[in-house]
């Protein structure tokens, strides 16, 4: 399956801070989230990690899978992102993985 192109946009390394943390799953997988200047990386627990590039509005794409993580706030956790969900064409249900700390 071909990756769709996209452009990423630019976001600033401040504002990619509020999606750094750990996120479980319902399967109990634990995804890392961490940056690297500008960059945002997301690893799976025994897998190698992947970087992530902004689309906006909290929407990242990847360039090597036809994929999406949106990341969802929520009152409790101000200014750090409660959820993490990662979108693949070929699954018909989002994974949702909630933040650990």
């Amino acid at each position: 399956m071909a990756v769709r192109p996209r452009e990423p946009v630019s976001v600033a390394a401040q504002e990619l801070i509020a999606y750094v943390g750990r996120y479980e799953s319902d399967d109990k997988s634990v995804w890392t989230v961490r940056t690297d200047g500008k960059q945002l990386f997301i690893r799976k627990s025994g897998e190698p990690e992947f970087e992530v590039f902004a689309q906006g509005n909290h929407r990242f794409f990847l360039k090597t899978a036809d994929a999406q993580v949106t990341f969802e706030f929520a009152q409790a956790l101000p200014g750090r992102a409660s959820t993490l969900v990662l979108r693949q064409v070929w699954q018909s249900n989002p994974l949702r993985a909630k933040r650990l700390d």
